[in-house]
């Protein structure tokens, strides 16, 4: 449900501030996002408080023992995450899961910095956007369902295989026009050169299905498999590999700002995402099973 959530926002958002970037202007909508932002802080931090406090289990002291010694340095803490992180039996299915963060083929600012350059305006990169936040809503009504069906291990590897299947797609039309000579073709009145726009972000789109399908498959897995004395260490190891991928990718977004160098960006970014297939294959293959993350009755 909180994941339906996010993405109904993730929905709505872009699609409200291209109405209100389309009559203000930017520095205006900008100055509204903000204010926005600043309204919503205090509330969301008393709201967070007051779930601590009302939930008892969340006030548990669930340190192991090897974490109870607070003269730990900082770098032991490290060391003692990633060490258990690296012996955690979801490994290599957390391992896929971080892996797709390296990419640029999501509706994030490098794509839309790229679309921008291609002459896509504002609304219509809104609502790209909010329709990749509704295909990501999908498996959350479904997910239930294929994990009842085909357990969650086998629904987390087919989702990743899934979303790597739509970037291939998504990328065969990246780089079409620069293998053949395209025909002009009209589309709403319009004349369109670099008509394979289109099908690139359907492709993205489609591909948000998997995204989110693997992201619920794999929560479901380490929220299950992932001892309760070790679940801070490996889930704050996970999330700070998690942000190590994101930052490599505005790096590399960095270094190849050209848009005649997105291409590089794409290649990359799919290669990401089928390294995170192969893992998260491997592990299906090769490590211990899971014990309760078969199958789900729905």
């Amino acid at each position: 449900m909180l994941t339906r959530i996010h993405l109904l926002c993730q929905v709505a958002a872009p699609v409200a501030f291209s109405f209100i970037l389309a009559a203000t202007s930017f520095k205006t909508a900008l100055i509204f996002v903000c204010c926005i932002n600043i309204l919503f802080f205090l509330p969301e931090i008393i709201l967070i408080r007051y779930l601590h406090r009302a939930v008892p289990h969340l006030q548990k002291d669930s340190k192991g023992p090897e974490e109870a010694s607070p003269t730990l340095s900082i770098v032991s803490q490290l060391v003692l995450g990633w060490k258990a992180y690296l012996q955690s039996r979801c490994f290599l299915l957390s391992v896929a899961f971080t892996l797709l963060f390296l990419t640029t083929l999501n509706p994030g600012p490098l794509l839309t910095a790229y679309l921008l350059t291609q002459g896509i305006n504002e609304v219509t990169i809104a609502f790209f956007q909010g329709a990749a936040a509704v295909f990501g809503i999908l498996p959350t009504f479904f997910n239930r369902i294929l994990f009842g069906c085909f357990g969650v291990s086998l629904t987390a590897v087919g989702s990743g295989w899934f979303q790597f299947s739509c970037l291939i797609g998504s990328a065969m039309f990246f780089f079409l026009p620069s293998m053949v000579q395209l025909p002009i073709i009209s589309i709403w009145g319009e004349n369109y050169a670099n008509w394979t726009v289109w099908p690139f972000l359907a492709f993205l789109v489609l591909s948000r299905v998997g995204l989110w399908m693997f992201d619920l498959s794999e929560r479901q897995i380490m929220q299950e498999n992932v001892p309760e004395d070790q679940r801070g260490l490996i889930n704050s190891t996970e999330s700070a590999l998690s942000n190590i991928f994101l930052l490599m990718s505005y790096g590399l977004g960095m270094i190849a700002s050209q848009p005649s160098q997105f291409g590089w960006l794409v290649g990359i970014s799919c290669s990401s995402v089928g390294l995170a297939a192969v893992c998260a294959s491997l592990w299906l293959c090769i490590s211990p099973k899971p014990t309760n993350s078969e199958k789900i009755k729905v």
